[in-house]
């Protein structure tokens, strides 16, 4: 039976989640073989075999010598909890070799190559045979398997990435792969576990490294700096505080002005690549209450600043005393309008650009009284309010196509710029070997429009001017493809036109 039940499907699918970046493990959800026989049995090419417990593509010779044998192979993976538009890095399937006896082939070593290709019209996994075959796209990225030099090799890691995009950005197209020699001229054999197969962990699957373009980030420290003349409190350490306040009071021993609190709110933004593009970043602060003598935000000129701390600190010795410097100014505050009033969507977009390009200076936010005059108040949740949903959170709208995975940068370091453009556009990268670089650019439909040799590239930092790749181009989204020796990385480029 291929079509299992929805609830054993979730159960197999893996789901890993590492900052913006996700990795979700798609199994098989059916698979069939389809067969071919010269022989005097004329039924094999009519025949449903969709629940056999391997997947193969052969040509295999018979028994006797006018007697051939033919396999291929189709699998259907659901892609439907991805949504289109969903950037995806990279898809990487796994087939695991099949052996067993009963004169079954396992592989033939060194003999034919074989592929992978988008099945381009809808078949039935109960009914397919080699006679009603869905057609397949015989252009569209086919993903090239090597001839095995193991009879029992598994195949992991194959690059099915320009596939799965297309079938998530054209779900209503995802029929599947066809798996084939090819070339059916000659012999040849590929058997790897279908769906069927007893050990589910044999299962056909696919990886896909995807990125959510909306990422939130929740302060993972924070700290209350004060001073109250009357009590001494400027050299204590405030940590675990439930506010992040900047409010101004009177002082126990009456100074005026003299009773003052800060705050320090930082965020880990490390696991986001230097080189990630954020198109917007926002900062959500919500409202404590009443804390203490104070009604929660209070006063009439409580308008708060928000700066770059320029130093580093410690949340578990910070101090009034040894408070970092005023930084740069990020943005104001405006006077609230209820004691209880969240502060969301504060635009901090240009300092969290710098905090991520240059992680070394990402020291957090300040909050202080724009001007500390006595009875202004603002009082927000810190990360040990006690209510995780009111911490300090940033919401990043990231542009996808700049991240790049941790196996590409081993390699290069690979940007476009300027990105959106008009009628221009450079690679800028750092190579850690010699090599052969050379650009395509794509339609999001798969259809390659231009290319551009740029011949033997020294290891090293380069910019190179690709602009050719754009010209006569409408505007749109493209892909671009760089392959640096035998490396392949991709980019997205937006043209805005003229």
């Amino acid at each position: 039976m291929k079509k299992f039940s929805q609830f054993l499907a979730v159960m197999l699918l893996a789901f890993t989640q590492v900052f913006g970046q996700n990795i979700q493990t798609f199994i098989a959800d059916y698979d069939a073989v389809i067969a071919l026989t010269t022989s005097n049995n004329p039924t094999v090419q009519f025949t449903n075999y969709s629940t056999l417990d391997k997947n193969a593509a052969y040509r295999i010779w018979g028994p006797n010598p006018v007697e051939v044998h033919y396999n291929r192979s189709l699998m259907h993976f659901d892609f439907s909890s991805i949504a289109p538009g969903t950037y995806i890095e990279s898809a990487k399937m796994d087939l695991f070799s099949y052996s067993a006896n009963g004169g079954w082939p396992t592989h033939y070593v060194n003999v034919s190559e074989s592929s992978l290709r988008r099945i381009d019209a809808q078949w039935d996994v109960n009914t397919v045979t080699w006679n009603n075959q869905p057609t397949v796209n015989p252009t569209f990225f086919p993903t090239i398997l090597p001839a095995p030099t193991d009879p029992d090799q598994d195949y992991l890691g194959v690059d099915v990435t320009e596939i799965v995009r297309y079938m998530i950005n054209n779900p209503t197209q995802n029929f599947g792969f066809l798996l084939r020699l090819e070339n059916e001229q000659l012999d040849g054999a590929l058997t790897f576990c279908s769906r069927d197969h007893a050990n589910p962990s044999k299962w056909p699957r696919i990886h896909i490294n995807f990125c959510k373009p909306d990422l939130e980030v929740v302060a993972n420290r924070d700290a209350a700096i004060g001073t109250n003349p009357g009590m001494n409190t400027s050299g204590n350490n405030y940590v675990g505080a439930v506010q992040n306040a900047a409010y101004c009071m009177t002082s126990d021993d009456g100074t005026t002005n003299g009773h003052l609190n800060r705050a320090l709110i930082g965020f880990d933004l490390s696991d986001l690549p230097t080189t990630t593009v954020i198109n917007s970043a926002k900062l959500n602060l919500y409202a404590l209450g009443a804390t203490g003598v104070l009604p929660g935000h209070d006063g009439t000129a409580n308008a708060t600043e928000i700066r770059r701390v320029p130093v580093a600190w410690d949340q578990t010795q910070v101090t009034w005393d040894n408070q970092p410097s005023l930084g740069t100014l990020v943005t104001i505050l405006p006077q609230s309008t209820s004691p209880t009033q969240d502060y969301l969507d504060i635009d901090v977009t240009q300092a969290v650009r710098e905090m991520i390009a240059f992680p070394q200076n990402n020291h957090g936010f300040l909050l202080k009284l724009v001007t500390e005059l006595e009875q202004n108040a603002m009082l927000f949740h810190s990360i040990n309010s006690g209510d995780p949903s009111k911490a300090p959170k940033l919401v990043l709208d990231i542009d996808c196509s700049s991240i790049v995975g941790v196996e590409e940068k081993k390699v290069v370091d690979f940007a476009l710029f300027p990105n959106p453009t008009t009628n221009s556009v450079h690679f800028r990268g750092t190579m850690d070997a010699d090599g052969k670089v050379e650009f395509k650019i794509y339609d999001l439909s798969g259809r390659q429009l231009a290319i551009q040799d740029a011949g033997i590239i020294n290891a090293g930092s380069h910019t190179l001017d690709i602009s050719t790749l754009i010209t006569d181009q409408p505007a749109g989204i493209y892909i671009v493809r760089a392959k640096f020796g035998e490396q392949v990385i991709d980019r997205k480029l937006v043209l805005t036109g003229n």
